[in-house]
């Protein structure tokens, strides 16, 4: 299943907790599929399927009242590692409220056709930022997450 946690600390332990998760979108080949917001996918994505990043994450630490104002930035890498090829990444934003226990969840959604067969790696990386937008500073607080190995294949 392709789903990896991840726990930024700084504030404090447990700062921050969460999960990064592919979901796939729906194939014109009449194979079934995993439904957005369903279960996480496995690692292999037909080639007329969103492929989905989902990122969950929960500000759980007291402490947590410091990232009030500030934002997450989010940025997903897809690198194909057998064909040499450019990687693609998308990028997100979100608002910290600072309240412990606020939930938040972010899709990333890499659209059918746009990602090469083949082998990819699938990183994410989230870091918190002072302020929103491109005056803010880049903060303490980061957290990079390895989803492993996924396939892209075309259906005959």
């Amino acid at each position: 299943m392709a789903v990896s946690n991840f726990e930024i600390s700084g504030l404090g332990a447990g700062t921050v907790v969460g999960t990064c998760e592919l979901h796939e979108g729906l194939s014109g080949a009449g194979f079934p599929e995993s439904p957005v917001g369903g279960s996480p996918s496995n690692n292999l994505f037909q080639s007329d399927q969103d492929l989905i990043v989902r990122v969950k994450w929960d500000e759980f630490n007291p402490d947590a009242i410091f990232l009030i104002g500030g934002e997450w930035r989010i940025d997903v890498l897809i690198e194909p590692i057998d064909t040499g090829g450019a990687a693609s990444v998308k990028n997100a934003t979100q608002v910290s409220n600072g309240q412990a226990g606020n939930p938040y969840q972010v899709d990333l959604t890499f659209l059918a056709g746009t990602l090469p067969l083949g082998l990819h790696r699938v990183v994410v990386a989230m870091q918190w930022f002072s302020t929103p937008g491109p005056g803010g500073l880049p903060g303490p607080l980061a957290s990079f997450s390895e989803i492993g190995v996924i396939k892209i294949y075309q259906e005959p």
